[in-house]
């Protein structure tokens, strides 16, 4: 499609008829039925704001945004979870309110900021080192990582993690979350982030889609149900002593404050 100069200046027009043959249809015999367009766009450079891609995106519902960066680490499906994006998520949403769960449309949402906010700290992380950050955000930043690669990282050549019922995807979605909640109100209570992380319950986390299976939900609920405990500890710790910051002294500091700054 390309040209001499540029894109010609009918591109949009024809994507958005190549697009609209997509949807619900009648046959010729009466029967109902759907048509669903599946296109690969494969920008220069992997750059989505190029023409091609762009007005794609203006188009379609549904968006896969696949990252070079995920791929080189090796990290699949290399979907990338902040620029793709789906306008049927209240239809879903509906969907999995009554086939799985009522609360699958919040989790989601809770995820998806937990991973953005992690994005950025990754930013300040790379700038100036981890120690720059605070327990909290510590913390996010462990937390969406459990996500990444405990849920959305996924082996197709794992006879147990090649496949995941809707009601398993859920299932481990609802217990990360309850990791990240617990931890992060330990973390009010002022523990530091490093001993959150060293616990072995955030290792055997990362391994539950590969060790349960979508027939064998009710040991994976076993253990979710059990992760309050792993906490415990902890929790009588730091609610009975409360530490006046929260921070890991010399080593973590409140708020995103750069090397050599003092917590007041």
């Amino acid at each position: 499609m390309p040209v001499e100069e540029g894109y010609p200046a009918y591109l949009g027009s024809r994507l958005a008829a190549f697009y609209e043959r997509a949807g619900r249809v009648e046959t010729f015999a009466g029967d109902h039925g759907s048509v669903t367009l599946i296109g690969a766009v494969s920008p220069p450079g992997g750059d989505f704001s190029e023409p091609v891609t762009s007005h794609t995106k203006e188009i379609i519902q549904t968006f896969w945004a696949l990252s070079k960066e995920l791929a080189d680490a090796r990290h699949y499906p290399a979907v990338d979870w902040l620029e793709s994006f789906s306008g049927y998520v209240k239809s879903a949403a509906k969907w999995w309110a009554e086939t799985v769960d009522p609360n699958w449309e919040s989790a989601r949402a809770e995820a998806l900021d937990l991973l953005a906010a992690s994005e950025e700290l990754q930013r300040i992380v790379n700038l100036v080192g981890v120690e720059a950050l605070s327990s909290e955000q510590r913390w996010t930043l462990e937390a969406a990582g459990l996500i990444k690669e405990g849920l959305l990282q996924q082996s197709a050549t794992d006879e147990v993690d090649s496949f995941a019922s809707p009601e398993k995807q859920y299932a481990l979605l609802a217990a990360l979350l309850d990791i990240y909640r617990h931890g992060m109100k330990l973390v009010k209570l002022g523990a530091p982030a490093g001993r959150l992380i060293q616990l072995p319950l955030l290792a055997q986390a990362r391994r539950w889609k590969s060790q349960h299976g979508s027939d064998d939900l009710a040991a994976l609920k076993a253990r979710i149900v059990a992760i309050p405990d792993a906490f415990e500890p902890l929790l009588q710790e730091y609610a009975q002593n409360p530490s006046p910051l929260r921070g890991e002294g010399q080593g973590e500091r409140v708020g995103a404050q750069a090397p050599g700054d003092s917590a007041s």
